[in-house]
């Protein structure tokens, strides 16, 4: 290639990527007004919703305050049966569970709970730990008084030793003064 044509692709090349980049720049720019707009459209249904909500708090309100007393005790005994309602299947359905509960004990087949399980687990675990620990500890304590039996034995075998050799070299007078 001559260097005129070295040129011509260098220049291309650079005016492709000038291109890329502007056309990056456009989209990038184009996604940022897009979620502008977005955005402030969400802001303004927002506010319009919670204007809404107020008025409607306000007209509930008014409403209320029309209606009185005789409405609110109609509330009120309306919440205590939906509350009665529900209090009574709870009982039903504890009662239920204690039945079921107690002829899976009978019969011998016991589902347990997740959280029963894994603390009987950890128990388990703390258990074997302790177990592991202690055995550790008597493994040391033997092996510190199998090393304590060792060095004295060797202290009184260096003793016997020193002594046997002293005797060797002891001087005896057989025909000393006798009296």
């Amino acid at each position: 290639m001559t260097p005129e044509d070295k040129k011509l692709l260098k220049q291309q090349q650079e005016e492709k990527e000038r291109r890329k980049q502007e056309e990056k720049r456009r989209k990038e720019e184009e996604e940022y007004t897009k979620q502008r707009d977005n955005d402030d459209i969400f802001q303004s249904w927002w506010s319009k919703k919670r204007e809404q909500k107020k008025e409607q708090q306000k007209q509930e309100d008014q409403e209320r305050k029309k209606n009185g007393n005789h409405e609110k005790a109609k509330e009120i005994e309306e919440a205590y049966n939906n509350w009665l309602k529900t209090k009574s299947r709870q009982v039903r359905e504890e009662k239920l569970l204690k039945r079921r509960q107690e002829k899976e004990q009978t019969d011998g087949f016991i589902i347990r709970s997740r959280t029963d399980c894994d603390q009987a687990f950890r128990g388990w675990l703390k258990r074997k730990n302790l177990e592991a620990k202690r055995h550790r500890q008597e493994e040391k304590q033997l092996a510190r008084m199998h090393r304590l039996a060792a060095r004295k034995t060797r202290k009184s075998l260096a003793l016997a030793k020193a002594i046997k050799q002293s005797n060797a070299f002891k001087y005896v007078d057989y025909y000393g003064y006798r009296f």
